[in-house]
């Protein structure tokens, strides 16, 4: 691999993105975690509007949880903004408000590996580390022509060995990070390779036996299970109820109708109503329901069945310790919901649709100030 063609290459077709417009850490770690399995087109307009609103670790750091993950709304993966919520704390807290300079220090943070260490390492301070995300792989494993399954750790450490002697060649390491990144995002794509245009195509043995979209071998993936849930749909005197998943875990701090899912046997109408009983102490008649909704996760799939229900008894509660509270239409956006219940809302119909935003309308108010907490 002859690194002065890949950064010649990079100089001339790299991608101009908005974080390659600095080397401050702050600003290439939030980056980062954003670029995590999601597109660069959708990470843009996040990325902006974010340094907006926290410009540095420490205006991160004094933001509230609620403020982060409404500014995230949309952006999925809401553990990376957990992440960087925490990861912001730590800095300020524990380290001085400065940004750790090596990886033994840097992945200490939560949500940073070595792969995304390396990246801000040597954008920011010309360390050579080598990148090893998918992208990298697939380069290394086409250029090596390698048929072994990259699933199996002996040969990720081999091609990563591999890497790491390339980025030792590179005069600079950062550039050669992000033309790895961009070679195999733009050319060296997983199905339709541009083998032509590869300023690495002399040296590329798939290329040279013509068995580019064989690589990289990977095992098949298991079937993505699906649930089936139901969903309750409160409301009362023009406010609608929500509650508060907790801090940790998936959507973790995020607002969401009650919902659960079905038991075996079990239809939509009678889980709505054992789930106001059971969990929310309140006895509630479910409507006929309004939507199906499905949404995919990471690891799985969901069906949704939505129901509205009126009370009949008691004042609901939210399960499990969360907080809850009852909001009007115009105080919705001042919340950040999941897309899954965002599309319920938006079969619900007005005046619950959510016109889609990449940001808050209002800042985020204090909980119990736009609805009566419970």
């Amino acid at each position: 691999m002859n690194p002065e063609w890949l950064l010649a290459w990079y100089q001339r077709f790299g991608r101009s993105l908005p974080w390659r417009e600095t080397r401050e850490p702050y600003r290439i770690w939030v980056s980062e975690l954003m670029l995590q399995q999601t597109r660069v087109d959708t990470v843009i307009p996040y990325y902006a509007k974010w340094l907006s609103l926290f410009p540095d670790v420490q205006s991160l750091a004094r933001a509230s949880l609620d403020e982060v993950l409404l500014l995230w709304q949309g952006l999925g993966y809401y553990r990376r903004a957990r992440f960087l919520h925490q990861g912001a704390r730590l800095i300020v807290e524990q380290m001085g408000g400065h940004f750790p300079t090596d990886s033994a220090a840097l992945t200490q943070l939560p949500g940073i590996g070595d792969s995304t260490a390396a990246s801000i390492l040597s954008i920011c301070y010309d360390q050579r580390l080598p990148v090893f995300d998918g992208n990298v792989q697939r380069v290394v494993a086409r250029v090596t022509g390698c048929l072994d399954s990259v699933d199996l750790p002996p040969v990720r450490r081999h091609l990563l060995s591999l890497a790491a002697q390339w980025i030792e060649q590179s005069p600079t390491p950062g550039d050669h990070n992000q033309a790895m990144m961009d070679l195999g995002a733009t050319l060296c794509t997983p199905l339709a390779p541009q083998c032509r245009d590869c300023p690495l195509r002399e040296g590329c043995e798939a290329c040279r036996q013509g068995i580019q979209v064989r690589i990289p071998v990977k095992k098949a993936k298991a079937p993505v299970p699906e649930k089936e849930m139901a969903v309750v749909v409160l409301v009362r005197g023009g406010r609608l109820f929500l509650q508060q998943r907790l801090p940790d875990g998936l959507l973790g701090g995020l607002w969401e109708l009650p919902g659960c899912e079905l038991k075996p046997g079990e239809t939509p109408v009678t889980a709505v109503e054992r789930e106001l009983a059971e969990e929310h102490g309140v006895e509630a008649t479910a409507q006929p329901e309004f939507a199906k909704v499905k949404h995919a996760y990471s690891h799985f799939t969901v069906v949704m069945h939505a129901h509205r229900c009126d009370l009949n008894e008691g004042e609901p509660v939210a399960a499990g310790g969360m907080a809850s509270v009852w909001v009007t239409p115009s105080e919705l956006d001042g919340y950040a919901l999941p897309k899954a219940t965002i599309k319920v809302l938006d079969a619900l119909g007005e005046p619950w649709r959510r016109a889609p935003s990449h940001s808050p309308k209002r800042a985020v108010p204090p909980v119990g100030s736009t609805g009566r907490l419970l």
